[in-house]
Order: C-alpha cells, then sequence, then structure tokens
C-alpha cells in the first residue's frame, strides 16, 4: 500500500470529515486551511517565529501546531513505511474521538483501502497508546458506527468548510 496520510474531524455523532492528503504533509494543510483548524495565520507565523523555523517546516513549530489542531478535535492519520509497514493515529483523547475513528476504519475497510494485516498504533495526547497487530483486530473494538452516519471526503486542493 501507498503511503499516505488523513485528517479527520467529527462535526457530530452523524457527520465524520475525512480530508485525504495523499503524499502532501500534514502540516502543509494544516497552513492552507487554518480556519478550518480554527488557527489564525498570524499564530502560525509567530510559532514558527519562535522557534525560528521556516513556514512549512517539519520540526517544533510543526509539532506545536498539530498538537493545537488534536486539541480542537481534529485526529490526525499517517501511513508510515519505516521501520515497518503501518498507521498512526493521533487525537486529544481516543476514547472521545472512538466514534470518527470507527467511522473512518470502517469507510477504509468498506472502499477496501485497508489491508487486513497491517498494524495500527492510536496515540492521544492523555499518554493512551492502544497496537493492534493487524488492522482487522480493531474492528472488534472500533464497532461499526451508525446506520445514519453521514462522511464526507475531500482531497488536499479542497477547501474545508466546517
Amino acid at each position: 500500500m501507498k503511503k499516505g496520510g488523513y485528517w479527520l474531524k467529527g462535526k457530530d455523532v452523524y457527520y465524520t470529515l475525512i480530508v485525504d492528503i495523499g503524499f502532501h504533509s500534514h502540516i502543509r494543510y494544516l497552513i492552507r486551511n487554518h480556519s478550518a483548524f480554527q488557527i489564525s495565520k498570524k499564530n502560525i507565523e509567530k510559532t514558527y517565529a519562535k522557534h525560528k523555523e521556516k513556514m512549512g517546516f517539519e520540526g517544533r513549530a510543526r509539532e506545536e501546531l498539530i498538537k493545537a489542531a488534536l486539541a480542537k478535535g481534529w485526529i490526525r492519520v499517517r501511513h508510515q513505511l519505516s521501520p515497518y509497514d503501518h498507521w498512526i493515529i493521533q487525537c486529544d483523547d481516543i476514547s472521545q474521538r472512538k466514534p470518527v475513528i470507527s467511522a473512518f476504519l470502517n469507510w477504509r475497510f468498506k472502499n477496501q483501502k485497508n489491508g487486513d494485516y497491517e498494524p495500527v498504533e492510536m496515540e492521544d495526547m492523555k499518554g493512551t497508546k492502544i497496537k493492534y497487530e493487524y488492522c482487522k483486530d480493531t474492528q472488534k473494538d472500533f464497532a461499526k458506527p451508525f446506520d445514519k452516519l453521514k462522511i464526507t471526503v475531500l482531497r488536499f486542493m479542497d477547501d474545508v468548510n466546517i
């Protein structure tokens, strides 16, 4: 499977936004759509200046801004190929974001975008870490969401309207 990434956001229990950023970086998408993340352009510039980094650089400023997005309910999903092929899901609170994570995982299974045997790691800002040896094992803990669930899938160049 190709390396890729996603941003996820739940508006309510019936609506999940999935942004497929593909091979682009999470921070570039955040900068491009900063208002959807409720982070001002000025705050982004100040954060990069504080760390003496160039805008879009993958360093300390990026980590700070991604944590700010997670604290606002966004979920970061990335496909890592090194040191081994696996998926990482990061959020502020796994138990609180479970409906959105479930919607995402079920969307991936339904659209055959996940291999059953890809490992999945989840971590939150509270220090909770959950590892699944196989992606298919997540289905027992992350059940199928409501039938009336609406999922919107956007791509990197699409504007986010939340």
